[in-house]
């Protein structure tokens, strides 16, 4: 039983730690300043230009509108996504959430491997 209570404390001051630490690097981010729907003008003036820009993409549309996606990295945790020159998302910790879709497919790819393998 005590040992059950130690393993319990320990992985409780490890999810502490591992939020506090989140928190904190979150705190700090100039991008928390930012809004969804600022001109790519209003983030400059806001946080300045990003350390790197990724030119996703255009396409076009049934109706022949453009869409063109770039990404703004500012170091390598934080992203802005623009959409046509406006900030359509921000994302304090790109690498988390990352980390969280592999985690989610992965678990999509298993779940229908169970469902073609059946025991």
């Amino acid at each position: 039983m005590e040992k059950k209570f130690i393993i319990l404390y320990a992985i409780s001051v490890f999810v502490w730690l591992a939020c506090r630490q989140q928190s904190m690097r979150q705190a700090a981010s100039p991008l928390q300043s930012l809004r969804i729907g600022m001109t790519y003008t209003e983030v400059l003036q806001t946080v300045g230009f990003p350390d790197t820009i990724i030119h996703v993409g255009t396409s076009l549309d049934e109706y022949g509108s453009q869409t063109k996606i770039d990404e703004w990295w500012y170091g390598p945790h934080e992203l802005v996504v623009l959409v046509n020159d406006t900030v359509n998302a921000i994302d304090l910790d790109a690498q988390a959430s990352q980390q969280r879709i592999r985690h989610i497919m992965d678990s999509a790819r298993r779940a229908e491997e169970r469902l073609r393998n059946p025991r």
